[in-house]
């Protein structure tokens, strides 16, 4: 065998040995990335970049810290070993890993070092890489360190990065998500406790009421007696905002919240049972409506409101509601026509706002169709209308399939 030949097979033979570790990179990278879609919160994120992290270094230690909300501090979240002594807390730019949560620049380094009383090294080679969100966001940093000088080399850099940088829009979207949730039992509880305190002094004012007129009945003239009714319409109204207002903030993100297929037809003649609707109003629906995932007490808000508001406003004598739907590639179309007063185009926004309304009817609160429109977002989809004054309007809006 001649030396070009030689040179041949030792260029193939890198090649095949370059291309394995590619293959075996790729195949940590994309199976990294399947097992994070799984992870509920951080803690998990957090385990599964340590596990991969000593998979592919075939080493047990590693150590991950997160930048706090003042990104001032780094607090350790896996005390992986009692081998790596750091602090629970680093502060921001100082040491190691202070300094790359800084730079968002991974770094290596080899030295020497002594534990106390010993008269072997304790680890002569130390990595920090940055788990870095959208290329300039520093969320923190996994630390490992060896015994051995060349342990951590800069070609392994390259693909922790990789995953780091994937784990890190993980923490940060489990991270909101907790605190979304958070502040939203924290204003549920908020309007509980708010919704209680209102309505105490209605049903006291009512009872009184109530009293009086038990007591004064046959003595009671005319107007006074119209002036109590006023009351009583009064007090029911604002019973019925605080209570659609405690309805409106329990429309919450339920971002780990389970779906279930729903039955459109179902919850239709559901609806129609509920409102029991007017003779003088026909109601049409499609024989079938689709089945579609998602929670079947938010759908019924959907439709219910929808359809009680154009029974609300229909002002004819004889009335129709027509409900219909298309099929896209992605979403349900639904519209909802009715013949009633109509709507003038300048209060198209204005009537998806809670506590709006455009007319004085005592059992209007304003809430309904900002319910509507919350539940319709939360679902990915958009609702819209069309409509003329005296003719009558309809609504349109989308859902997604899955």
């Amino acid at each position: 065998m001649n030396k070009e030949e030689t040179l041949n097979i030792q260029i193939q033979n890198r090649l095949v040995e370059q291309l394995t570790v590619s293959n075996r990179e790729l195949k940590l990278i994309n199976a990294f990335t399947q097992d994070l879609q799984s992870t509920l919160n951080t803690s998990e994120v957090i385990d599964l970049l340590a596990d991969n992290f000593k998979a592919y270094f075939n080493h047990f230690w590693c150590e991950v810290y997160l930048m706090d909300d003042d990104k001032k501090r780094l607090i350790r979240i896996n005390p992986d070993s009692e081998m790596i002594k750091n602090h629970d807390v680093i502060c921001y730019g100082k040491g190691l890993i202070g300094e790359v949560a800084k730079s968002g620049v991974a770094e290596i380094k080899t030295h020497n070092a002594f534990m106390e009383g010993e008269l072997k090294p304790f680890f002569k080679s130390e990595i920090a890489v940055p788990l870095v969100h959208n290329g300039k966001d520093v969320v923190g940093v996994i630390y490992s360190r060896h015994i051995d000088f060349d342990f951590f080399n800069q070609n392994q850099i390259k693909t922790i990065l990789t995953i780091t940088s994937i784990a890190a829009s993980k923490v940060l979207q489990t991270e909101n998500l907790a605190k979304i949730e958070n502040y939203q039992t924290q204003l549920e509880e908020y309007v509980h406790i708010v919704s209680h305190d209102l309505k105490s002094p209605l049903r006291s004012i009512n009872a009184l009421i109530s009293w009086i007129k038990e007591d004064n009945k046959d003595s009671l003239n005319f107007e006074t007696i119209k002036n109590f009714e006023l009351i009583d319409a009064t007090l029911f109204q604002m019973d019925n905002l605080i209570t659609n207002t405690l309805k409106y903030s329990k429309i919450g993100y339920d971002v780990y919240e389970e779906d279930d297929e729903v039955d459109l037809n179902a919850v239709i003649k559901d609806i129609e049972k509920t409102l029991q609707i007017d003779e003088h109003i026909s109601f049409s629906v499609p024989q079938q409506l689709p089945v579609i995932q998602g929670n079947r007490t938010k759908f019924m808000q959907i439709f219910q409101n929808l359809i009680e508001n154009a029974i609300k406003y229909c002002d004819k004598s004889k009335g129709l509601i027509l409900l219909t739907y298309t099929v896209e590639a992605e979403y349900y179309t639904f519209s909802l026509q009715d013949n009633g007063v109509g709507i003038q185009e300048r209060y198209f926004d204005k009537i998806f706002q809670i506590f709006q309304t455009l007319n004085d009817q005592k059992d209007s609160s304003g809430v309904g169709l900002s319910i509507v429109k919350k539940l319709i977002n939360n679902y990915g989809g958009k609702i819209w209308l069309k409509s003329q004054v005296d003719f009558g309007t309809t609504f349109f809006f989308t859902l997604r399939k899955t």
